[in-house]
Formats: C-alpha cells, structure tokens, sequence
C-alpha cells in the first residue's frame, strides 16, 4: 500500500514505525487498511480544523511541533495522530475503543514521536 498523498500544498505520509505495522493498526481499529488510510485522507482533506489537543503536552513545545487529533469517520471511534510540518502532514499513530467502550485513557493507541523532541512535561 502506498502511504503517502496530498492534502492542500502538504505531502501526507506515516511515520516510518506506523507504515511498518499499518496492517495491525487497521485491525486494532476495527478495520482493514484500505478503509482506514482512506479515512485519514478524508478527515484531513475535509475536517481538520476539527483537530483538538487530547492533552496540554501534545501543544508545541521546544522542538516539538503540535501533535493533533481528529476524530475519523468509522464504524468504531478511531482518531488519528499526526503533525504538520514544513511540507509535510506525518500520521503519527491511531486511538480507538476497546470492546465498545467510550475512547477514554484506558482504550488503546498511541503515537511516535521524535527523539530530538526529547521528553514531554508530564501531564497526566
């Protein structure tokens, strides 16, 4: 599967860990992969400015840029992760329910970040 796009002047692409195991994020998030990077496409070319912060650490911070959260258009809730940089839209990693639950702290997910970001303020 070819992960990469356009949305707007902005190249869209994964990070490399989440291409790598983006058939298990599909399936995790009740889905299959197809479905899923269409979803992504699709919130992003029509609803970004729908984007939240789940926590006050995901606000850019030094080297850190914003790491945003939108909402996906799916059967079960699943938001994606991604940033935006210079030119490019990175998809950082995925939340979703577990076992039809409302999405809260508890459920699965998560996202890569950067090394050179170093370690966010702890905010739980």
């Amino acid at each position: 599967m070819i992960f990469n796009g356009q949305i707007g002047p902005k190249q869209l692409t994964c990070h490399r860990a989440v291409r790598g195991s983006f058939d298990d994020w599909a399936i995790d998030c009740g889905t299959n992969p197809v479905s899923l990077w269409n979803a992504v496409k699709t919130a992003l070319l029509t609803r970004q400015d729908e984007a939240t912060f789940q926590r006050p650490s995901h606000k850019a911070s030094g080297r850190q840029p914003n790491i945003f959260n939108l909402t996906l258009n799916l059967p079960r809730s699943v938001s994606v992760y991604y940033t935006v940089e210079q030119d490019t839209i990175i998809v950082r990693g995925f939340a979703y329910d577990t076992l039809g639950e409302p999405r809260d702290d508890f459920d699965g997910g998560g996202f890569y970040s950067e090394f050179e970001w170093g370690c966010p303020p702890d905010d739980a």
